[in-house]
């Protein structure tokens, strides 16, 4: 993975032979444009926060192929938990 790359996408293909007793190495990515490297960071996450009858809404415009998470905290300096929670 370059170290400049924001992210990288291409097929992954595995390199070692079947006698090697590490299997948990040998594996690179194969980007096959230069499209498939990516430098520069996607716009920031810009979101919408609405208070109505004591509930909040969060909605904001999602990045293609990007993940996100939302947490929350009962209290500012209270621990903070994935949400919804599991």
């Amino acid at each position: 993975m370059p170290p400049f790359a924001w992210s990288v996408s291409g097929p992954m293909s595995f390199f070692l032979g079947s006698t090697v007793a590490n299997r948990s190495g040998g594996y690179e990515l194969q980007p096959t444009r230069y499209a498939d490297i990516v430098t520069t960071p996607p716009a920031a996450a810009t979101e919408t926060i609405i208070q109505a009858g004591g509930e909040s809404t969060v909605s904001w415009t999602a990045q293609p192929y990007l993940s996100y998470s939302v947490l929350a905290a009962t209290n500012v300096s209270g621990r903070i938990s994935r949400w919804p929670p599991a």
